[in-house]
């Protein structure tokens, strides 16, 4: 695992954890890939769910995100 992974970058220092199907992670990147507010930072496997570690701007940013997708 990268250091870059499992921080959060300076711009974006919440991180939500969201466990999605993976069949909803194409949606969910089609969703957010030019949001300036949430960045992407790791996608792994944990059975036959998808675990997202996000990067979000702020705090209500996270909540929702956590509120929407988890």
């Amino acid at each position: 695992m990268r250091y870059r992974e499992i921080t959060a970058p300076t711009t974006h220092p919440y991180i939500a954890a969201i466990t999605i199907d993976p069949c909803d992670f194409y949606t969910f990147e089609r969703l957010t890939q030019d949001r300036d507010e949430v960045r992407l930072l790791r996608r792994e496997r944990r059975g036959d769910k998808l675990l997202l570690r996000v990067a979000c701007m702020s705090s209500d940013v996270a909540r929702r995100m956590e509120d929407g997708w988890g």
